[in-house]
């Protein structure tokens, strides 16, 4: 597993990264083109077109028929007013009986009523000729819009967007044969992908079936392909032979511990030890330099390709040889080679004790005291456990529980020397792991994708078809144009016959006012006339 790391991995993520570009371009693609075809609103909007006016909508094309009506019957209630109650026949005979207490006999409310009814009417005419030229006028091009719908096509859609000066370039050309394959031939069920294209960064266009299934799956195939290939640049057993790993585990077999302990700070900035520094003539000149390169190495030693390292007592260049000639050796000075010297008096006397200084710190790290730690892994029994001899380390949990030891020196070397060993198992260990996942990754992955992201895209892909539109399409037509807009034309004309109606309808009721009420006035007239003139006009 530790081999998918560093650049290899970033190679597996950048190829499943480019494989799912495809996907992400679609979903823009799809949501830029349907967005404002799928808006609530739209939505709405649509379906009221179709479920045809509301409840509201429909009264207030029915009002000038309710208020007709009223005026119906308003008007044969004074016709039957005018038949029957033109003259209240017991006025009439008491007049005949009684000359000097004679009355007017005619009824004065059927003329005040038709006069009523005949100015009503004709602002009801006035209405009735107004909508109904309105509704007559507004379904004129009303209609030419429903013929164009209804013959609705590519070519059509290009004549109109030519008249209009619209550009139907580029994704105009999508729109058209949407319009042909989706919304005129309705029974193929065309796959609304395979019509739809989109522009590849090289400038080529695709549709976007082929962008979304084939140009998906060939990525993601070749996704896999450079997993494949990233797993085979180290298949199974070439880790342990890597040049890097055999240069590390034949370092740790030949070198020893102590040549690679340093001083881990400057000692110049120290101030314990910076005094060697002030040497810079005489033999013991460049004592702080050697003390700074010594390691816990009694001799002095050599590594292939570097510089002589010098020791602390023995060989070429050691430490010691260099600061005894500042004072002289004190062999009990130390249980080690690390010998400190009994300083000279004068000006050498600092760097000297500086020098010894370094020596203490030598001696304390060779004496055989417990400072170093020597760590291994505790199983589930609570034993030590060395990766280097057991394969057990692993516990049930899946993990691995550390487990400090501390050792002196001489132990830590011990320990150091054995990490030849536990790298060695730890990598065959890996190997044969990497072996095992080897399958997991190409196959089971492999088929994992094909069945919950590649085979669903295929479904989808497959089933998005548009032969719902043209049925939707020609809903809406029959709706809005077989039966809004003509409808509103028979609305229309039944405004205007209602109008003409009303017109008769005013003629007659004009009549009746006419009649009543110049009866009505003539008697009156004559009943003044008999008392001093005689009636100008014979009573009706």
């Amino acid at each position: 597993k530790s081999q998918l790391t560093g650049s290899r991995v970033k190679e597996i993520q950048n190829a499943m990264n480019d494989a799912m570009k495809p996907l992400v371009e679609i979903k823009k693609s799809i949501i830029k083109i349907f967005k404002d075809t799928l808006k609530q609103s739209t939505i709405d909007n649509t379906k009221g077109y179709v479920s045809g006016a509301p409840p509201s909508a429909q009264f207030s094309i029915l009002i000038i028929f309710i208020l007709a009506f009223l005026m119906l019957l308003c008007g044969c209630g004074v016709e039957g007013a005018f038949l029957g109650m033109q003259k209240n026949k017991a006025r009439e005979k008491r007049n005949v009986n009684d000359p000097e207490n004679r009355s007017n006999p005619h009824n004065y409310h059927v003329p005040a009523a038709a006069c009523c009814t005949w100015n009503c009417l004709f602002f009801l005419a006035v209405l009735a000729f107004l909508f109904g030229g309105l509704f007559v006028l507004v379904t004129v091009p009303l209609s030419g819009i429903c013929l164009i719908m209804d013959d609705l096509n590519g070519n059509t859609l290009s004549d109109v967007a030519t008249l209009a000066k619209l550009d139907l370039s580029g994704s105009g050309a999508d729109i058209k044969k949407i319009f042909d394959k989706c919304f005129v031939d309705v029974e193929s069920n065309n796959n609304l992908l395979d019509i739809v294209t989109i522009k590849e960064s090289n400038g080529s266009t695709t549709t976007v079936k082929d962008k979304l299934v084939t140009q998906s799956e060939s990525k993601m195939s070749a996704a896999f392909q450079k997993i494949t290939e990233a797993l085979g640049k180290n298949p199974s057993g070439q880790l342990l032979t890597n040049p890097i790993l055999t240069d590390l585990t034949a370092y740790l077999k030949t070198v020893s511990l102590k040549q690679t302990i340093t001083v881990a700070t400057n000692l110049k900035s120290d101030a314990a030890y910076s005094a060697m520094f002030g040497v810079t003539s005489g033999n013991a000149a460049g004592l702080g330099e050697r003390g700074q390169t010594t390691t816990l190495s009694c001799a002095s030693f050599t590594v292939s390709g570097s510089p002589e390292v010098p020791g602390i007592a023995r060989g070429n260049n050691n430490f010691l040889d260099m600061l005894k000639k500042l004072g002289t050796e004190d062999a009990a000075s130390a249980v080690s080679c690390a010998k400190k010297v009994t300083c000279n008096a004068g000006a050498t006397s600092n760097p000297c004790n500086a020098g010894n200084a370094l020596m203490g710190l030598k001696d304390a790290l060779l004496a055989p005291k417990k400072v170093f730690n020597c760590p291994l892994f505790e199983d589930d029994a609570g034993a030590n456990c060395d990766p280097g001899t057991s394969t057990a380390c692993l516990r049930k949990d899946g993990t691995v529980k550390r487990k400090d030891i501390a050792c002196d020196l001489d132990e830590y070397s011990i320990y150091v020397a054995a990490h030849p060993q536990r790298i060695t198992e730890t990598i065959k260990n890996l190997d044969s792991q990497v072996t095992a996942g080897l399958d997991n990754i190409n196959t089971q992955l492999r088929n994992l994708t094909e069945t919950t992201l590649l085979a669903p895209i295929r479904d989808v892909a497959n089933g998005v078809t548009c032969g719902f539109f043209g049925k939707f399409y020609r809903e809406v037509v029959e709706s809005i144009c077989f039966q809004g807009v003509y409808g509103f034309r028979i609305i229309g004309w039944s405004y205007v016959s209602t109008g003409f109606i009303t017109i008769a309808f005013i003629a007659m009721m004009f009549a009746v006012w006419r009649r009543t009420v110049d009866n009505y006035d003539e008697w009156e007239g004559w009943d003044r006339a008999k008392n001093g003139a005689s009636p100008s006009v014979q009573i009706l």
